[in-house]
């Protein structure tokens, strides 16, 4: 298999293959004669009905040796084709930025009402709100989102005993030396807002309340969704050399991950889609995502002098 030097590093080819049995015939993968763990390959439920098994190696520049050997009594696949320029680690699902993150408010009605009560995952109860105080307009909550992320959708819920009391509103993002507008509703009506718009890269967010029925904002929940942004810290792009000998199996996964590791792994962690940090341990053979929903997860392990990134597709 030809690496071309601009690709070298972290990639996640794409083996495609067929297995006839309902059965995992997994295989031991090993890169110019180093092992790299293992992956598993499931039944397909006929030879001739195919499926893709995607595994995540660390490649040097040049050409580059990738060997399957089966380790089950049955043998391995039907292995037709890898691909290696065409893989790309799986794209991460938006998820909810807000929640729990910092806030800054610009009144509050009183110490009941908080600005964190927006960013708790409640999008309803008169005691799960933001009130700001009663005074003149405008009123906004900004959010401290604590990473670089592309986001590309707003959703807010206002009201009292319900949903209602809309209000004009702006959505706007921090460039970072100013406020920019994403959206501006002069005339919005509806309490209940859900608004996609295309991505822009950003740390931190503002609602931005321009008028309402009285002088209130009353705001149950606040969601802002997206991703990583590209080349940020969140989107666990290694900044470290890759601890060398570091290996997962399988992925995807639907639960338990197996991790092969030529040293001792100082500390083991496990990062949602959104960066947030979900899992802390020392070393292990396995960690688990059966309690996690379906999506993408970022596997980081330590050495004592190095740490490896992994993509995760827990399905």
């Amino acid at each position: 298999m030809e690496q071309c030097k601009q690709h070298r590093g972290q990639r996640y080819p794409e083996l495609r293959y067929a297995n006839g049995l309902n059965e995992n015939r997994q295989c031991a993968i090993s890169i110019n004669g180093s092992s790299a763990g293992n992956v598993a390959f499931n039944g397909t439920g006929a030879w001739s009905t195919w499926s893709t098994a995607q595994i995540t190696v660390s490649l040097p520049a040049g050409t580059n040796t990738v060997r399957l050997t089966a380790n089950t009594s049955k043998g391995g696949p039907n292995v037709d084709k890898m691909d290696v320029e065409g893989a790309v680690p799986p794209a991460a699902d938006p998820t909810n930025l807000a929640l729990g993150k910092p806030t800054t408010t610009d009144s509050q009605l009183s110490g009941s009402y908080p600005g964190g009560l927006a960013v708790d995952g409640l999008n309803s109860g008169n005691a799960s709100r933001w009130l700001s105080a009663n005074s003149a307009w405008p009123h906004w909550i900004e959010v401290d989102l604590q990473g670089s992320f592309s986001i590309s959708q707003l959703k807010f819920w206002t009201g009292h005993n319900g949903y209602n009391y809309p209000v004009a509103y702006q959505f706007q993002y921090w460039t970072g030396s100013t406020w920019a507008t994403l959206l501006d509703r002069p005339a919005n009506t509806s309490p209940s807002v859900d608004e996609a718009f295309p991505p822009v890269t950003t740390s931190r967010v503002r609602l931005y309340g321009t008028s309402g029925s009285d002088n209130y904002f009353r705001l149950y929940e606040l969601e802002v969704y997206g991703v990583p942004a590209s080349g940020s810290r969140m989107a666990m792009e290694a900044s470290s050399p890759a601890a060398p000998g570091i290996s997962i199996w399988p992925n995807p996964t639907q639960g338990l991950v197996q991790i092969n590791s030529g040293s001792p792994l100082e500390k083991i962690e496990i990062f949602n889609g959104s960066g947030q940090r979900i899992y802390e341990g020392t070393d292990a053979s396995a960690v688990s995502l059966e309690s996690v929903p379906p999506g993408i997860y970022y596997l980081r392990c330590y050495t004592a002098h190095n740490w490896a990134t992994h993509t995760i597709s827990k399905y």
